[in-house]
This record gives C-alpha cells, sequence and structure tokens, in this order.
C-alpha cells in the first residue's frame, strides 16, 4: 500500500506592526494559495468575540465558484492559522510584532 502524502505545513515568522500592513499581508496570502488576483478577490474582516471582548479576526477571501479561503487570528497568543478552501489548514504565522486590535470603524465592543 503506498504511503499517504500530506502537503507540509507552512510555518513563518512575520513582524507585521500596523493593521494596514497585517490585512494587506493576510490577504496576499490568502490569494496567494489559489493563485488568485487580490485586485479582483475582496476580503472580508470579522471581529471575534470571547465573552463580549474582541479577541483577534477572522478574514476570508471569496474567489470564483464558491472558493473561500479563510485565516484566524488570535490577538493573544499573535498567531495566525491559513486555512485553504477544501478547510484544511495550510500555515500558521506567528507574528513578532502584532498591530493593536480594535473594533472595526471605531464601533464599540
Amino acid at each position: 500500500m503506498p504511503a499517504v502524502v500530506k502537503p507540509s505545513l507552512v510555518v513563518k515568522y512575520v513582524a507585521l506592526p500596523t493593521l494596514l500592513e497585517f490585512k494587506a499581508y493576510i490577504h496576499a496570502a490568502l490569494c496567494g494559495l489559489d493563485h488568485l488576483d487580490v485586485a479582483q478577490s475582496p476580503m472580508t474582516v470579522t471581529v471575534l468575540l470571547r465573552r463580549g471582548v474582541p479577541c483577534g479576526y477572522h478574514f476570508c477571501v471569496q474567489g470564483p465558484r464558491l472558493l473561500r479561503n479563510s485565516a484566524i487570528w488570535s490577538s493573544s497568543d499573535n498567531r495566525v492559522l491559513l486555512y485553504g478552501s477544501t478547510g484544511a489548514r495550510v500555515g500558521e504565522l506567528h507574528l513578532t510584532e502584532a498591530p493593536e486590535l480594535v473594533t472595526p470603524l471605531g464601533a464599540a465592543a
């Protein structure tokens, strides 16, 4: 019986001190998973709450034919988990410098 080959999980360490840099990096990384054009693939960002307190972000890039790649940022351990269109985890980012967690448009948390 042949061995099952699993793709390796990519782990990177990056410094993304501003929210703008952080969002741009995640958008490019999610688009790169399926060779999507960043300009043609919208990304949504949702604030994640734990007991009513913001604790991270959920990023989702939508491509053609219902393709969706996503990422979850846990601000408590500064780790981003990247998921491909099949739902499998394909990468992990450890942030050596991370932006401050803010709610969109200054809305109250």
